[in-house]
This record gives structure tokens, sequence and C-alpha cells, in this order.
């Protein structure tokens, strides 16, 4: 389970392989959390494991499911109008009252809520004189033959929110959830790093809740 993971970066648990009596104990836990086969894959790799091992342990980092610095990456499978499609969607925890806390969804991704219309957007317009038949064109494209191009006809500055989208389609019935196809967890609490943990069904004490990801961020992000 994760919140094992989060016992195990936290010290209040250690690996079978682990000898808590050994002076680099802490670190060795620590490498127990990495994806053998991630960290080994290059030595610029190896390296980042290591620097990345030395920031937790410097600054004494832990976890805690309530931080507002991770987040739950579900790649969900569904339909929309009964066609298979697979999206992304971004959980993060929130205060609930009371000590309590629970799953929020906070962002979607996937093609399906971008709305990117295929015509010339200098083309697709509502005449300026339009008002003057009291706005007629708006039946016109909203029919199904133009419905698709309906991000045309908006402000030139409009932002489509993914998630804007995914909620109003779910709310009248045009998407559904199937399953969660694969689930990570992205980390943001260590200091000039972000990290992802995805799960490792093997046979192997390499097994389980796992890093297999760590990216080293400059300044700006």
């Amino acid at each position: 389970m994760i919140d094992e993971f989060m016992s195990r970066f936290n010290m209040e648990e250690f690996a079978p392989t682990v000898n808590q009596s050994e002076p680099d104990a802490r670190r060795m836990n620590l490498y127990s959390l990495v994806d053998f086969d991630y960290a080994t894959s290059s030595d610029s790799v190896s390296n980042r494991v290591i620097g990345f091992a030395d920031a937790v342990l410097n600054h004494d980092i832990k976890l805690q499911f309530e931080d507002t610095a991770w987040c739950a990456i579900a790649k969900c499978v569904g339909k929309l109008n009964k066609k298979e499609v697979s999206f992304n969607l971004k959980l993060t925890t929130e205060h609930r009252g009371q000590g309590m806390y629970k799953w929020v969804i906070k962002d979607a991704e996937g093609m399906i809520f971008d709305l990117e219309p295929t015509v010339d957007l200098h083309t697709a317009m509502i005449s300026p004189e339009n008002h003057e038949i009291n706005f007629m064109a708006l039946r016109r494209i909203t029919e199904p033959a133009n419905r698709k191009q309906i991000a045309a006809f908006a402000a030139h500055d409009c932002q489509v929110n993914p998630l804007a989208v995914f909620l109003a389609l779910v709310y009248h019935g045009y998407l559904a959830i199937d399953g969660v196809d694969e689930l990570q967890f992205v980390f943001g609490q260590v200091p000039g790093y972000r990290f992802e943990v995805k799960y490792f069904n093997r046979q192997s004490s390499n097994s389980g809740w796992l890093i297999h990801r760590i990216t080293r961020l400059n300044d700006s992000q």
C-alpha cells in the first residue's frame, strides 16, 4: 500500500533487506524504494538517485497523507457516447474539517477534453449583423454537423478548461468511467526534485510501490 511506502520513506519502517544497525541504513532504506532497473539504467540516473537521497536525508523530508505537494494520476478507461476512451484525472487531498481529509479531482487531461476546432477561425464566425435577426446563427452552430466546431465561436482569449469539460460530460451522461487502468503518485516535497511512484507486481524484493522516475528541477520549476 502507498501508506507503507510513506512509512518506509519516513524511516518508520525498514526494508527486510536493510540492516538497521548499519551507519548507512537510512540511505539503503531509501534506495530500496527505487525501481532497480531505473536506478541502474545509466550513470546519470544513478547519480540523480544519489543526489535525491542526499536531499531527502539532509532536509529530513517526511511524507504525510495531508500534504499539498503530492497528487495521484489515474489513467482512466471509459466510454464517451458508448465509444471507448482513455484519459487522465489528477487527484489531490483536501481538508474536510475536524482533522479529516478526502481525495478531490483537481484536473483532467485527454484529447477528448481539448475541443479543438478543425475549421479556419477566420471563416468560423457569427456575423456582425446577426444580432439584427435575433442571433439565428446560434441554432446553426449547435446542430450535429457543426457542434464539434463550437470552440471556434468562443472569444479569442477563452481558455478551455479540461476539468470543466469532464464535469459537464459526466453531468449530462455522455461520459462514464469503467475503471482505472494505471495509477501513479507524483511527489514534490523534496527540495530540487520531483519523483513519481507506481506499482511493480513481480516476484522480487524490489517490488510493490517504487520510485520509477526522479526529475531534477531548476529554480523556475
